[in-house]
């Protein structure tokens, strides 16, 4: 997380976790980052790195809602849905044992939040 962060330009006191529920066996953990003045076009790649090297896995693309997203379906205590998302300024990560419908149902709720 600190290389997607210095590499953005910022240093960690810049980002704010504005919402952090669970750690990584937690049910469900949800993460979402404000990092102010970056777009998602520089988001997606730092994170992209970040979480598909800290959870190992089949990572796919997909939706939430319009917005590009990636999911993947991994082990940890468990079966786990887990995804991610940007938009300007913002990061989210969910990751639960939920059906694939009820992670996607979170995300978009997540989403609708944050466009508001």
């Amino acid at each position: 997380l600190s290389r997607a962060i210095r590499n953005l330009g910022l240093k960690s006191k810049d980002v704010v976790l504005v919402s952090g529920m669970g750690t990584v066996r937690a049910e469900p953990t949800v993460q979402v980052f404000h990092l102010a003045g970056i777009d998602r076009d520089r988001l997606l790649p730092e994170f992209r790195r970040y979480f598909e090297n800290m959870v190992r896995g089949k990572w796919a693309d997909g939706f939430v809602g319009d917005l590009p997203a990636r999911w993947c379906r991994a082990m940890f205590a468990g079966p786990h849905y887990l995804i991610w998302f940007a938009i300007d300024e913002f990061v989210v990560y969910i990751a639960s044992s939920a059906e694939k419908a009820e992670v996607e149902r979170m995300a978009g709720n997540l989403l609708a939040a944050l466009r508001r």
